[in-house]
């Protein structure tokens, strides 16, 4: 008998208990609704609250006026997309792209449903406290390093794969972008070019202290070693990932006196603030100062001039992460997936 006020919540338990125990098999009948209201000694209402739930989870096959039976695959339908935004992900333009290739994928493995979950980087768990871990069976993780989070998911026995960025741990899994290689490709043009002095604007101090912001820098230093370049303490500065945060960051670099021959910024979006640090001190960008940018964002296009960056394949990573996911649950592996995609200059007027 159930006496708590939340029974719909109670019987919705009782039932998937049975279910992962194999009282109910994958593709037999549920007892009839009246069947279970008598066993559980709850209302018509109740039952059909309690099956609505269970359906939308994927667990079970319910149809109006026929038998209620237990799904093929139950549990394993459900993926968590664990997105570090408060901005809708279709309407981010760097994470839409990923978006894109992930729902393509499942589009193609319609078994498998899932659902967006915006979190905060920092701070406590937030909404992935909400996740129903029973029924999740698996995450990807899109712009979030927190341990926290990855604690969280491995605690749960969630696997998951992170998209873009990574962490440097060997037990988790990934799919990312060859930084190193094009960053080595994009010195190799500030060479060509002549620079002796060349900058690096981008988040890696007080900004980040992890993940790919911070290999971004770390790779640009190695290429610049590679290349025969020095690599000038002084010219690397940490910047808000913003518009502001570039301009600020070019513009006082400047007024010190500091005047580079070259410019890498770690994002597209950070170079439309640095050039118009340039522009307000008589520089012209891609002629007194070569530039390149990373992301292949729209705003390069249309900078004038428009700005040399770097291809991260990013609807080609979203789109492999989902069917890694999907391989690894249907196939019951617990090795690790570590895929790493080309990256490519596209080389526009600022760096040429």
């Amino acid at each position: 008998m159930i006496t708590s006020i939340s029974k719909t919540e109670q019987l919705k338990s009782l039932i998937l208990k049975d279910i992962r125990s194999e009282v109910y098999r994958p593709g037999d009948s549920l007892p009839s609704i009246r069947d279970l209201c008598r066993r559980y000694g709850v209302s018509k209402h109740t039952v059909s609250q309690a099956l609505s739930n269970i359906n939308e989870l994927g667990i079970i096959d319910l149809i109006h006026g026929k038998t209620t039976r237990i799904a093929a695959n139950p549990f394993r339908k459900h993926i968590e997309l664990i997105y570090v935004s408060n901005t809708p992900i279709e309407q981010q333009e760097f994470w839409s792209e990923f978006y894109r290739g992930i729902v393509d994928e499942f589009q193609q493995n319609q078994e498998f449903k899932f659902a967006v979950r915006s979190v905060s980087e920092y701070g406590s768990l937030g909404a992935m406290e909400n996740i129903d871990v029973a029924n999740t069976a698996g995450a990807l993780v899109l712009g979030s390093t927190n341990p926290k989070k990855m604690d969280f998911l491995r605690r749960n026995e969630i696997p998951f794969i992170m998209v873009y960025d990574r962490v440097n741990d060997e037990n988790a899994s990934f799919v990312t972008a060859d930084l190193r290689g094009a960053l080595i490709d994009m010195v190799k043009l500030f060479r060509r070019r002549g620079c002796l002095r060349t900058a690096y604007i981008g988040a890696f101090g007080k900004h980040t202290d992890q993940g790919i912001n911070i290999d971004k820098m770390k790779y640009f230093k190695e290429a610049l070693t590679i290349a025969g370049m020095t690599a000038d303490e002084s010219l690397f500065r940490d910047a808000e990932h913003t518009m502001r945060g570039g301009y600020e960051v070019l513009k006082a670099m400047l007024s010190e006196g500091l005047r580079p021959d070259g410019l890498f910024v770690a994002s597209d979006i950070i170079a439309a603030g640095a050039y118009r640090a340039m522009y307000e001190f008589g520089l012209k960008p891609g002629v007194d100062i070569a530039v390149g940018g990373c992301d292949n964002l729209q705003i390069g296009n249309f900078l004038i001039p428009s700005l040399t960056t770097i291809e991260l394949c990013r609807y080609r990573q979203g789109r492999l992460a989902a069917r890694r996911i999907i391989e690894r649950i249907n196939d019951h592996t617990e090795n690790e997936i570590r895929e790493v995609l080309p990256a490519e200059i596209i080389i526009r007027e600022s760096l040429n």
